[in-house]
């Protein structure tokens, strides 16, 4: 498993505060989170962090821009979970996309955890 410090925790919101996005789409039970950047580097380690891929699109003059993301619901809840404490200008999103999932699978609330070597 990838998540294994607070670290990473803690990087992987900041890099969702500043460079991403957590989409919720309450009507379909759907959350995505994205990290955006044009350095390959950077996004490899989000995706590695997310469980994902790395994508790679060009855009204008010939200009990249390279995302991960995941909208796997499991995978997004337990990675939610983990970094809302930690995220500053996208934490009303994440609380909305932790409640929508668990609205979406009927579950009142659920402890799941992505870092089980944190304490």
């Amino acid at each position: 498993m990838p998540y294994t410090s607070e670290g990473d925790i803690q990087w992987l919101a900041s890099a969702i505060d500043g460079e991403g996005s957590i989409v919720v789409n309450k009507r379909t039970g759907v959350v995505q989170m994205v990290v955006y950047n044009t350095n390959r580097t950077y996004v490899e380690r989000a995706a590695q962090l997310m469980e994902s891929k790395v994508y790679k699109r060009t855009y204008g003059k010939g200009r990249i821009l390279y995302s991960a993301y995941t909208n796997r619901r499991m995978t997004a809840l337990k990675i939610l979970k983990q970094i809302e404490p930690s995220l500053k200008i996208k934490r009303n999103k994440a609380i909305a996309g932790i409640r929508t999932i668990l609205d979406y699978y009927d579950i009142a609330d659920i402890s799941l955890r992505a870092f089980p070597n944190l304490p």
